[in-house]
């Protein structure tokens, strides 16, 4: 009962111009974990979904209390990634993100439920290790197929926020078909080049300084180039070699 107030009453303080001075970033990661934690590992999610968006007024939100959401559903990240060796693990985080995916749905169009979609995307949390690459995990084919599903859905609306340092996840995935079935590469790869061509064009004309200033991000970005253009894809021909000349 307590946390059922507490949560609403937080994300209405998140309107108030200068709620840091009160409302202080250790209490609010500690409500952010408990309902990632809830979220990440529950099979009946409902009582915290009642929470978040049954007792939200979401026509009275502001951008600072939607960052709070979009912090909760990064989470399922870190959880997915570390799923790697039980299946039970990954196939509750498909079934609650989708639950998430049904209650944003929902809400009216606008720019509140634009942004909340970002946390369905499997993002990086906004303070957090950079190479994750570093770390071990593997992905099913059936893995694999949902998250191309998601990002079809739901990525094009994020691109620029996320950019460029979505380009590190976006090579380690490709980076992974590449070095199995290339047949699944080419299926996987073309169900999303629309994406991946505004990606890659967005990327260029936003961040080619940032990309070049960066080993990791340069490595990245021509790494996904280079694999389209070996599936020839004729856009991404031309940015490599403007990429490479400029």
């Amino acid at each position: 009962m307590v946390f059922s107030e507490l949560f609403p009453t937080m994300i209405r303080c998140c309107k108030i111009r200068d709620h840091y001075e009160f409302l202080d970033y250790s209490s609010k990661h500690e409500v952010i974990h408990f309902l990632a934690q809830y979220l990440t590992t529950q099979r009946n999610i409902e009582p915290a979904l009642t929470i978040m968006f049954d007792s939200v007024d979401f026509t009275d939100i502001t951008n600072d209390g939607v960052e709070v959401f979009v912090a909760i559903g990064s989470c399922f990240l870190a959880a997915y990634f570390d799923g790697y060796t039980n299946i039970n693990i990954r196939q509750l985080l498909k079934r609650n993100i989708l639950k998430i995916e049904e209650r944003i749905l929902t809400l009216p169009k606008g720019w509140v439920k634009q942004q909340l979609t970002e946390m369905l995307l499997l993002t990086f949390p906004k303070y957090a290790m950079k190479d994750w690459n570093e770390l071990q995990t593997s992905y099913s084919y059936a893995d694999k197929m949902f998250l191309v599903e998601l990002w079809s859905r739901y990525g094009h609306e994020h691109i620029t926020e996320l950019l460029p340092e979505i380009l590190i996840p976006i090579h380690e995935s490709i980076r992974n078909l590449e070095a199995g079935n290339r047949k699944e590469l080419k299926q996987q790869v073309n169900a999303v080049e629309s994406t991946l061509n505004m990606i890659i064009t967005k990327a260029f004309l936003a961040f080619s300084d940032k990309i070049k200033s960066d080993a990791e991000l340069m490595t990245a970005y021509e790494g996904i180039l280079e694999v389209m253009v070996s599936l020839r894809i004729e856009e991404a021909a031309v940015i490599l070699d403007e990429f490479r000349i400029h």
